[in-house]
């Protein structure tokens, strides 16, 4: 069980207690024991009107579940009060989310049920598209040395704060911090080899593009609503072959794509396409 330390009405982690107060609050003039009064007096003010927003939230969200079981059962369509009550829902949840203090906000980014990078990055990579080649290609994220070495959450945060002691006086002079999960990336390698040192200049499009429809294909699944793609000028930047593979794609998504490009020969024959003419400024069929 992790350490605690009593403050006002509140349990602060005592690592995060003693950062604040051995590494935050020195030299900025603010008083550590000031600091945690007025910031307890914050939370305990704001917490009972989150609280009930999140009970609404779910109470909402019960109601839904229970339409949908309903509605599978039932010869009556009720689909439109289960739309409704999910706009509801949605709008409740951006009026919570955007009321929150600095403090509940990292309680949320550090909530055990929270998604990771490597969710996201697995949702994409399941969607992950070939668009030209048989060369494997992995996605591979990447944190400082140490962080990357930790074993688990407890381990990662000994990292990062480790880091973050070791840099602050660089950090001060430059005014911004120059370590932490800001300055992690995202490593493509492609058959071994890091993608933008060893690949061409057709294959790191192609790769581009590949990761650009595996995130159209993600936010779809998330949101449950069908972004716009827009592609400017792509398909004369690729060889035929590539080409091909982009619009045989492109082909079967469910959303509407605009294409822009310099010459009418270089898109495929596509289903539903319509073509428009840029001449001076006026858009002409």
């Amino acid at each position: 069980m992790r350490e605690t330390v009593s403050v006002d009405q509140l349990k602060v982690d005592k690592v995060l207690y003693d950062f604040v107060n051995d590494e935050a609050i020195p030299g900025s003039g603010v008083q550590a024991g000031a600091f945690w009064k007025d910031f307890a007096a914050l939370v305990v003010a704001l917490a009972p009107r989150n609280a009930a927003l999140l009970r609404r939230r779910d109470e909402l969200q019960a109601k839904i579940d229970e339409l949908r079981y309903v509605h599978e059962d039932s010869a009556v369509d009720i689909s439109d009060e289960i739309n409704r009550l999910q706009k509801k829902s949605q709008q409740l949840t951006k009026e919570i989310y955007s009321k929150l203090t600095a403090w509940q906000i990292a309680q949320v980014a550090r909530h055990p049920q929270r998604p990771y990078t490597l969710d996201y990055i697995n949702g994409m990579f399941a969607d992950f598209r070939e668009l030209h080649g048989d060369l494997l290609v992995e996605l591979r994220y990447r944190s400082a040395p140490a962080v990357d070495a930790a074993g688990d959450e407890v381990g990662i945060q000994a990292a990062l704060l480790a880091e973050l002691r070791a840099q602050r006086a660089l950090d001060e002079r430059r005014r911004f911090t120059g370590t932490g999960p800001h300055t992690d990336d995202l490593e493509i390698v492609l058959a071994g080899r890091l993608a933008r040192e060893h690949a061409s200049q057709g294959q790191l499009r192609s790769l581009v593009l590949a990761l650009k429809l595996a995130e159209l294909t993600n936010v779809e699944a998330r949101r449950d609503d069908v972004p716009v793609l827009l592609l400017d000028d792509v398909p004369s930047e690729l060889d035929r072959t590539r080409r091909k593979f982009l619009f045989d794609m492109v082909g079967g998504l469910s959303c509407q794509t605009l294409i822009s490009v310099t010459e009418r020969e270089v898109v495929s024959p596509l289903t539903d396409r319509v073509d428009f003419q840029v001449t001076r400024g006026q858009v002409l069929p």
